[in-house]
């Protein structure tokens, strides 16, 4: 198993890059639309999606790149819920299984999925 940070979490920016060296076509940057789905905006905003949640923990160091992609998705008219959950890591729903956020977040997919999934 990975090793973990301080503060628990397995997420760390230095192997956060190394696995988008690893997984991108040689010669890209993080703007390749497997890594960045903005950079293709103009095809996503006509895309038809169906409705997204998303659970963002508030320590993520992801946290900015998920609420960019959250509002973009607003502004394009996508049926989207978003939760925040101030003292979570990126991680949090798999490292804090039984955690009360990890809990809500269960709920919260067991609420999501009654309301969309016909």
């Amino acid at each position: 198993m990975p090793s973990k940070m301080e503060d628990g979490s397995l997420l760390t920016v230095e192997n956060y890059e190394s696995m988008w060296r690893l997984a991108l076509p040689m010669g890209s940057n993080r703007d390749h639309p497997y890594s960045n789905p903005l950079t293709k905006g103009e095809r996503l905003c006509t895309l038809e999606l169906p409705p997204v949640l998303c659970a963002i923990g508030g320590r993520d160091i992801l946290r900015d790149k998920d609420l960019e992609y959250c509002e973009a998705l607003m502004k394009w008219g996508k049926q989207i819920e978003v939760h925040s959950f101030a003292e979570e890591d990126h991680d949090f729903t798999i490292m804090k299984m039984e955690g009360q956020s990890s809990l809500q977040v269960l709920g919260l997919i067991a609420d999501f999925v009654k309301l969309n999934v016909a």
